[in-house]
């Protein structure tokens, strides 16, 4: 319902509709914190690593296959590196998981790659700010032991999730674009 919310109705763009609830999920392992500095980290190797591999030198499996693995190599060397230094937040951040992590870096570099730096980072401070938020949301003891008690409560998120798709489609700060030019209502000329 969140995710639906700042996107539908706010108009905030995040780097796909499940990573926020994805990335929350892996904070329950991780941590807020600790998970966020892996992310970003992690997100910035991949964003230095995927143009060089996608320049026609690999398919797009070979690309996501290199990139795997090389999500794998980072979090055994965070393994490593933490317990030998006895870094307890380092060690519980590589617990993050993989296909989550691989996903998540893959998608904030293609939006490096097709929209820029800027757009990027926004969409990535959206997600991570909304995975933060339903990570904690989850954590509270009281909304937890509703949850599991009351699992039929789905249905209620769902008729939510369906009204914030219909009635509340306000995209409050989503660039207005023209639908003949594709530019931003603000920058198109009145010749159009």
């Amino acid at each position: 319902v969140l995710v639906v919310f700042c996107r539908v109705s706010l108009g905030l763009r995040m780097l796909g509709p499940f990573r926020p609830v994805l990335i929350a999920l892996a904070f329950y392992q991780t941590g807020v914190l600790a998970g966020t500095v892996f992310l970003v980290a992690v997100m910035w190797i991949v964003v230095g690593l995927r143009p060089r591999l996608g320049r026609g030198m690999l398919p797009y499996f070979g690309r996501l296959s290199v990139l795997l693995c090389t999500v794998v190599v980072i979090e055994l060397v965070a393994l490593l590196l933490g317990d030998t230094m006895r870094f307890d937040w380092l060690v519980e951040a590589a617990a993050f998981p993989i296909v989550v992590l691989c996903l998540s870096a893959d998608g904030f570099a293609r939006v490096v790659t097709d929209e820029g730096v800027r757009a990027a980072t926004m969409r990535g401070v959206v997600t991570v700010a909304l995975a933060a938020a339903i990570s904690t949301i989850g954590s509270i003891e009281v909304v937890a032991e509703f949850l599991f008690d009351h699992p039929e409560f789905v249905l209620i998120e769902i008729a939510l999730v369906m009204w914030l798709s219909i009635y509340a489609t306000w995209g409050l700060f989503e660039p207005k674009v023209t639908p003949a030019t594709g530019a931003d209502a603000d920058s198109a000329s009145p010749a159009g």
